[in-house]
């Protein structure tokens, strides 16, 4: 199902937010990046050695491109593994933790979105996404498979299921949650379905995600740009869309 060029470019996350935005997709704006310690913004790059440097770097970014917030990104990890957040307000505390990370690392660092009040009030603390599966046919013809909504619990800011959170199906064709939600266990005993976000009590059933329909006709739109025949998408409801 799978072609090689396609693959290597999604699998680095560099190369994806790079070619999307080219391709004129709405996608978070990488506002800089990082591979070890030498960092790139606005063509330009720079050297970081020490936890007060990137203070200062991240400060700057912020203040240039007017984002209180930022999202990183490890380039090659997944599964919500290698992801870090950053605030204006706790900027200093959050570096003296993560220096070493990020430093040994490489990443993305994009803004942060805000998302749409309907899905917010389901969970608050991450970015509530889409995932949907596409497949293309024999014949080129590209379909959805499949739609579910991922959510942190439990304060996390990240919503992947691999990272402990949950994700509830939706119906394809009418955008609304089904009746249960589920979790990754790992291993443990007595797992129940689950019908409300543990942490607000919000109940699945039926809700009507916002913007559905725009979400699946921009999920087409990405397939123009990478068609492969099977890839699952992430796609975040923002305010306006």
């Amino acid at each position: 199902f799978h072609r090689i060029e396609y693959l290597t470019l999604l699998k680095n996350k560099l190369a994806s937010a790079l070619y999307f935005e080219h391709c004129k997709l709405p996608v978070p704006l990488l506002t800089s990046y990082n591979v070890k310690n030498n960092f790139f913004s606005e063509g330009k790059k720079t050297k970081i050695h020490t936890g007060e440097e990137l203070v200062q770097y991240f400060d700057q970014v912020m203040q240039k491109t007017g984002k209180k917030s930022l999202f990183l990104k490890d380039i090659a990890e997944s599964g919500g593994v290698g992801c870090f957040l950053l605030n204006e307000k706790t900027l200093e505390s959050t570096i003296k933790t993560i220096a070493a990370s990020i430093l040994k690392g490489s990443f993305i660092h994009q803004e942060t979105i805000k998302q749409h009040a309907g899905i917010s009030q389901i969970y608050n603390d991450s970015l509530n996404t889409l995932r949907y599966e596409t497949f293309i046919d024999r014949e080129g013809r590209p379909q959805i498979v499949c739609v579910y909504m991922r959510f942190g619990i439990n304060g996390n800011f990240v919503d992947n299921a691999f990272s402990g959170g949950i994700y509830v199906s939706i119906d394809p064709e009418t955008g609304r949650f089904h009746k249960k939600g589920y979790k990754k266990f790992k291993g443990e005993i007595g797992a129940k379905s689950i019908y409300e976000h543990p942490n607000t009590g919000f109940v699945f059933e039926n809700y009507q995600v916002p913007f559905f329909k725009e979400a699946c006709d921009l999920v087409y739109e990405c397939l123009k740009f990478i068609p492969d025949r099977y890839l699952g998408w992430d796609i975040a409801i923002a305010e306006s869309g």
